[in-house]
C-alpha cells in the first residue's frame, strides 16, 4: 500500500474518520453545544435531556468568538477588541478567540453561517489529528497499517469527540503530533522548521495550557530521542521559531494576562483546591466506557423518580466532574494493540517505504528506534498519568512555573495520556505475530475482563467515596447506558480476534469504527435569537437569577450572545477578565457578580432594593437595564438607558480595531462610558485619550468634531518577524531534497 492509488487509502481512512464522528451534526444542519438549553434562555421550553454546563462553552464563548474573528477579517480589521461584551473586551488578548489563527483567516471568507464553519473546523482538525499521528509514526518506521491504526484511534478518541464543541482544544491538540513528527525529520534544517510551524500553529490555535502540554511532549520527546541521537535536540530550536511566528498574538495575551483576575501568587491553599481537580480513581472507569459513569445529554426520563438533575454521576461525587475532563476512553482494538506494543518483545518490522516524504528512514529515526521504538510514546503516556492524577509532579509545576497557577485542572494532562496509548497501538500491532497461537487469541478477553472490572469498580465507587445516597445514585444514572457497555465489549472483543486472524488494515480499521462510532460531539437545532430593538448608544445588563452547574440555568439572554445579536452587554462571559474592571461591577451591583459555579462569568444579579434601576451604578451611562416576565414585552416599560458619551456626541463606529467619535457641540472633552484599554491612542490630530477611573475620556483642541481612537495591536516588528520566521519556515519544509 504504497504506490498508486493505494497510497491515498490511509488518507482516505483518516479523514473518514474525522468526518463520520461529525457527520449527523452536518447533515442535520446541527449547532455544537447544549443548544436547546441556551434556546430555552432566550425563548423556549426546556429540552427533556441533561445540561452539561462545559459544553456550553461552545454557543456561549466560541460561537462568538468565532463570529467577531471573521466578521473582523471579512471587514479588513484586526479583531483586536470585542465591543459588545463588558464595555469593549480585548479579544486577541484572550488567547482562545484565536484571533491571529491561519486557519480562521482563511474561513472568515469560506461561505456558510459560523456554526456551519465551526463544525467543518472540527472535521479538519480531527483529521489533521490522525494524520500528523500517522506522519509521526511513519518516520519512526512503524508500519503503514499500524500508523493509520493508531491516526484513526486519535482522530476518534473520546478526549478529540468530547472535546469538539470547545473549539480551541481540538485545533491546538491537533498541532501536538506534527510537532513530534518535525523532531525526527530528515535533517536538521528541517526538523527547526517543522517543529516551529507547528509550535507557532499550536499557540495560535489559542487554548495555551494544551499547548502547554504540547511543548512537554516536545521537548520530553526530544530528551528520550537524544539518547541515541543528539542531533534530535536540534529539533527543540523550533521552539523558539514557533514562539516568534505566534508572538503578535502571544504579546498581546500577556499584556492582556498583566491584569487578570485571575492573577494570583501561588499557595499551599491555592494548591490543594488546584490539584482538587485532578483524575480520581473513580473516574479512571471511562477508560473501560464512558457511559458507565452515566450521561449528562441523556434524556431526564431516564432519571425517573431519583429526584436528581443529571444522569452523570461523578459530579455528585467531585465538584466539577464531567466526561470531558475524564475522557480517557479509546477503542478496546487501540487499548489492546497498545499493551502489545508495551510488553511485546518482537522487534518491529518496520517496511521501509515512506509515502510522507524522504525523511521516515532518517539516521534520527533509526536510531530512536534502536532504543525501543515504544519509549517516546510511552513516556508521553506516563507523563500524562503523573500530572493528571495530581501526583507531587504538579507541585513543580504550580510553584515554579510563571502562570500555572491560574490555568485550569491538571486533569487536562490526558491528553498526553491518550496520544501515546494510540501511538503505542501502532507500534503493538506490529509486533503481533505473523502466526497467531491460542495464547495471543486471549487478548480477545481483554474487553470483557474490562467490563467487569468496570461494573466492580462503579459498585466500589458507590459505597466507598463516602457520598450520601451515591450508591442509590449510580444505578438511575446507568441503567439505561449498560446494553451499550455490555455491547461495545462484546464487539470490541470479536473484533480483535478478527485482527489477530488477519492482520489487516480492514480488520483494524472495522474494529474501530464498530467499538467508536456510536461517540457523537453534543450538537443541537441552531440557537434562534430574538430580535433586540437597542439604540446603539446604549448598553443593556441583562437580568440573571441564577446560573448552575447540574441543570439549565436561570437566565434572560446568556451571557455573551449579546455578541452574537451585536448587542452592548456591560456584562459578559471571558477567560482572562480585567482584575480592575471586575472590582468596578462589584462595586457598582453591590455584589459579587460572578456566581460561585463561575468566576470567569460576569452576571447583572439584582439586589434587594434595586428597584427598575442600577442604584449602585452611580454615573455610569447608557445602562440599559432589562428583564423579562411572562407576557411582558421587551424591553421593559420601567427600563432606564441613555447615551455612552455623558457630554454630548455620538458614537458612530464600533469597529474591531478602532472606534469613532462625533463629538458634541462643544469639541472640547467627553467622557465615554467604555473601558479604557492600556495602549490605547488617537488618530486624530490634537486628541489625546487618557484612563478616567477605567474609561476612556477624550481631549480635543477647540473645534475638533471627530475623533479616531485606536486600540493596541501587535508591534509591526513582531508582525515583521512573525512574517519571516513562516516563510523560511515554509521554503525549508517544501523545498525540494535530494
Amino acid at each position: 500500500m504504497t504506490s498508486g492509488k493505494s497510497a491515498r487509502l490511509p488518507v482516505l481512512l483518516l479523514f473518514l474518520a474525522a468526518l463520520l464522528p461529525f457527520l449527523p451534526a452536518l447533515i442535520g444542519g446541527r449547532q455544537l453545544g447544549p443548544t436547546e438549553h441556551i434556546q430555552a434562555m432566550v425563548g423556549g421550553s426546556a429540552p427533556s435531556y441533561g445540561w452539561d454546563v462545559l459544553q456550553a462553552d461552545g454557543v456561549l464563548q466560541f460561537w462568538p468568538w468565532r463570529d467577531i474573528v471573521f466578521d473582523a477579517w471579512r471587514q479588513g480589521q484586526m479583531p483586536l477588541v470585542n465591543p459588545y461584551q463588558l464595555a469593549g473586551q480585548p479579544l486577541a488578548g484572550n488567547s482562545q478567540s484565536g484571533a491571529f489563527y491561519p486557519l480562521h483567516i482563511l474561513f472568515a471568507f469560506v461561505p456558510g453561517s459560523v456554526p456551519f464553519k465551526m463544525l467543518l473546523l472540527g472535521v479538519l482538525h480531527g483529521f489533521l489529528a490522525g494524520l500528523g499521528v500517522f506522519v509521526w509514526l511513519r518516520r519512526l518506521r512503524v508500519s503503514e497499517t499500524g500508523s493509520v491504526v493508531a491516526g484513526v484511534g486519535f482522530a476518534m478518541s473520546q478526549f478529540m469527540i468530547a472535546w469538539a464543541p470547545l473549539a480551541s482544544v481540538p485545533t491546538t491538540v491537533a498541532w501536538i503530533p506534527w510537532a513530534l513528527a518535525g523532531l525526527v525529520a530528515a535533517s536538521g534544517a528541517r526538523r527547526i522548521a517543522e517543529v516551529g510551524l507547528a509550535v507557532g500553529m499550536m499557540l495560535l490555535a489559542g487554548h495555551l495550557q494544551f499547548a502547554a502540554y504540547g511543548l512537554m511532549a516536545v521537548v520530553l520527546a526530544g530528551l528520550v530521542g537524544t539518547i541515541s541521537d543528539r542531533r534530535v535536540l536540534v529539533g527543540l530550536l523550533g521552539i523558539v521559531v514557533g514562539a516568534l511566528i505566534a508572538w503578535p498574538q502571544v504579546s498581546l495575551v500577556l499584556a492582556n494576562s498583566a491584569n487578570s483576575h485571575r492573577k494570583n501568587i501561588p499557595s499551599e491553599e491555592g494548591y490543594s483546591a488546584y490539584v482538587a481537580g485532578a483524575l480520581k480513581p473513580f473516574e479512571a472507569l471511562s477508560v473501560v466506557h464512558p457511559r458507565l459513569l452515566g450521561d449528562p445529554s441523556a434524556d431526564n426520563s431516564v432519571l425517573g423518580d431519583s429526584g436528581l438533575p443529571n444522569a452523570y454521576w461523578p459530579m455528585y461525587a467531585k465538584i466539577g466532574s464531567n466526561p470531558a475532563e475524564c475522557a480517557l476512553w479509546v477503542s478496546p482494538v487501540i487499548l489492546v494493540l497498545a499493551l502489545v506494543g508495551v510488553f511485546a518483545r518482537k522487534s518491529v518490522s518496520g517496511d521501509s517505504s515512506n509515502p510522507t516524504g524522504s525523511s521516515g528512514d532518517s539516521p534520527a529515526a533509526q536510531r530512536v528506534g534502536g532504543i525501543g521504538f515504544q519509549a517516546i510514546p510511552f513516556s508521553l503516556a506516563l507523563l500524562g498519568l503523573l500530572l493528571a492524577f495530581g501526583t507531587p509532579v504538579n507541585r513543580l509545576l504550580f510553584f515554579y512555573f510563571p502562570g500555572w497557577s491560574a490555568t485550569g485542572s491538571p486533569g487536562r494532562s490526558l491528553v498526553l495520556i491518550v496520544l501515546g496509548v494510540c501511538a503505542l497501538a501502532g507500534f503493538g500491532f506490529d509486533r503481533l505475530p505473523e502466526k497467531v497461537d491460542k495464547k495471543w487469541f486471549g487478548l480477545a478477553a481483554i474487553p470483557v475482563l474490562m467490563l467487569a472490572i468496570g461494573f466492580n469498580g462503579m459498585n466500589i465507587a458507590g459505597t466507598s467515596l463516602g457520598v450520601v445516597n451515591l450508591e442509590r445514585y449510580i444505578p438511575f444514572c446507568t441503567q439505561s447506558q449498560l446494553p451499550l457497555v455490555a455491547l461495545t465489549a462484546l464487539a470490541g472483543a470479536a473484533v480483535i480476534a478478527l485482527v489477530l486472524k488477519q492482520r489487516s488494515l480492514i480488520a483494524v480499521g472495522l474494529g474501530v469504527l464498530v467499538t467508536a462510532a456510536w461517540q457523537f460531539p453534543l450538537s443541537g437545532k441552531p440557537v434562534e435569537l430574538p430580535k433586540l430593538d437597542v439604540p446603539a448608544q446604549e448598553r443593556v445588563a441583562f437580568e440573571s437569577k441564577a446560573w448552575n452547574i447540574a441543570k439549565t440555568p436561570q437566565a434572560f439572554w446568556p451571557p455573551n450572545l449579546a455578541t452574537v445579536a451585536r448587542v452592548h452587554d456591560l456584562f459578559g462571559y471571558d477567560s482572562i477578565l480585567d482584575g480592575r474592571f471586575v472590582n468596578r461591577l462589584k462595586d457598582a451591583v453591590g455584589a459579587e457578580p460572578a456566581p460561585p459555579e463561575n468566576g470567569n462569568m460576569m452576571l447583572y444579579r439584582p439586589q434587594k432594593g434595586d428597584s427598575g434601576g442600577f442604584g449602585g451604578f452611580g454615573g455610569l451611562s447608557g445602562v440599559l437595564l432589562t428583564n423579562r416576565t411572562a407576557g411582558e414585552k421587551w424591553p421593559s416599560e420601567d427600563a432606564k438607558g441613555g447615551n455612552r458619551i455623558e457630554f454630548g456626541g455620538e458614537i458612530i463606529e464600533d469597529a474591531y480595531d478602532h472606534q469613532v467619535i462625533q463629538l458634541g457641540a462643544n469639541g472640547i472633552g467627553s467622557q465615554i462610558d467604555d473601558r479604557y484599554i492600556d495602549g490605547m491612542s488617537s488618530d486624530t490630530p490634537g486628541c489625546e485619550i487618557t484612563n478616567a477611573e477605567g474609561f476612556r475620556f477624550v481631549q480635543c483642541k477647540e473645534g475638533t468634531t471627530r475623533v479616531v481612537l485606536r486600540y493596541p495591536g501587535p508591534k509591526a516588528i513582531y508582525l515583521g518577524l512573525a512574517v519571516l520566521a513562516t516563510l523560511a519556515s515554509l521554503v525549508i519544509v517544501f523545498r525540494k531534497t535530494k
